[in-house]
């Protein structure tokens, strides 16, 4: 459940985020002067080994700024020319805001914003926060390392997803898999989706892999007929394939003793296995629905 808080309760909320942290603390703000009270809580934070990342987007900190900031051992700092969004969280809680860690704010202008408690958010707005801020600190400039040689930032590390995402992507030119949060019942799943791989066939990986295809019900039953996807030796071999009627969908799992022995498997090999699984069905996918096309 998210609340609305307006000036004084931000300020507030700020140093609460900071003071709460069990380990780790984001601030996004374009404008950076910050008033005593913030300073202190920061030291504390940084003196308590709390990790702190902070992404500003304005240049020309002032000297007394930058004394502050270059004293805290445990802070990242990343600059970002064209950042405008106010956000700072912990591992627990959020605020998304408008207002900048920027005394004149704090006691000047009017300003609101929305705090999300991570625990009861059943919108995933933190996790998608969270995903844009990270595809900002990619794009940013790294001006300040924390000097903790063991510290990597668990809010902003790339999801395993995300990771399986990059490598399908550099794997298949020109193909684009993207993380997608799905509604299931009450709970929310992430899934890997790359729309039209093929003309009119989306790859969808979840629990297993969906190869779905956009085409009519007679085109869906003539593929199948004329397919050898089911009898093909590499994939019956490796992998358990379906395709039921209607026929608008091919699903292919684990083979049972790769399932049997998962957990163990390197990750390279996990995703080398399923890389595997997209190449040899929609090899046979594709040179049959160039065929169909061909006698239409």
């Amino acid at each position: 459940m998210a609340k609305f808080l307006t000036t004084i309760e931000l300020s507030f909320q700020i140093q609460q985020i900071i003071k709460t942290a069990d380990r780790e603390i984001i601030l996004v703000t374009p404008y950076i002067k910050l008033s005593p009270n913030l300073k202190d809580n920061l030291a504390e934070a940084n003196r308590k080994g709390k990790e702190i990342i902070l992404i500003y987007g304005k240049s020309g900190l002032s000297k007394e700024e930058k004394t502050f900031l270059d004293s805290l051992d445990n802070l990242s700092i990343y600059f970002h020319e064209h950042l405008h969004a106010k956000c700072y969280f912990n591992e627990f809680s959020m605020l998304i805001t408008s207002m900048n860690l920027y005394e004149f704010s704090e006691k000047r202008n009017k300003e609101f914003g929305v705090f999300i408690e991570r625990e009861f958010d059943e919108d995933g707005i933190y996790d998608d926060v969270i995903e844009e801020i990270l595809s900002i600190v990619q794009s940013a400039k790294h001006e300040k390392k924390s000097k903790s040689n063991t510290f990597k930032s668990f809010i902003l590390e790339k999801s395993k997803e995300e990771l399986f995402c990059s490598y399908l992507n550099n794997c298949f030119n020109e193909k684009h898999f993207r993380v997608e949060k799905v509604d299931e019942d009450f709970g929310r799943i992430k899934v890997i989706v790359s729309e039209d791989f093929l003309s009119n066939v989306d790859v969808v990986i979840g629990s297993n892999i969906d190869f779905i295809f956009n085409l009519s019900p007679s085109t869906c039953e003539k593929l199948f007929n004329n397919n050898k996807i089911l009898t093909n030796s590499e994939i019956k071999n490796e992998y358990r394939i379906y395709w039921n009627p209607p026929y608008d969908k091919i699903k292919l799992y684990d083979s049972i003793p790769m399932k049997e022995k998962w957990d163990i498997l390197d990750q390279e090999i996990k995703y080398k296995y399923y890389k595997r699984a997209i190449e040899l069905v929609t090899r046979e996918i594709d040179k049959e629905i160039i065929k169909i096309k061909h006698s239409n």
